[in-house]
């Protein structure tokens, strides 16, 4: 497990909560759900980085579109738009 990975998602997540001024009561729950969109984030970003940026075959074609679809599918089963694409 890729612990400074997921040192450096969690505090994104506090930060982020922490500048939106989330109050004490919500903040576990707005957490959670942000820490969560990281993750899921980080895994199409994951998808979307290991396609061939430099063959143009058919088959690299075919490979990169089923990596940037399953990526989008992911986003899209959980409800997290991506703001890089």
């Amino acid at each position: 497990m890729n612990l400074e990975l997921i040192r450096k998602l969690e505090k994104i997540a506090h930060d982020k909560m922490w500048n939106a001024d989330v109050n004490s009561e919500n903040f576990p729950n707005s957490f959670n759900i942000e820490f969560a969109e990281l993750i899921v984030k980080e895994c199409s970003k994951v998808l979307r980085d290991s396609t061939y940026k430099h063959s143009h075959t058919d088959y690299y074609d075919g490979f990169n579109e089923a990596l940037n679809y399953s990526a989008f599918r992911i986003e899209e089963l959980f409800g997290v738009e991506n703001d890089e694409v």
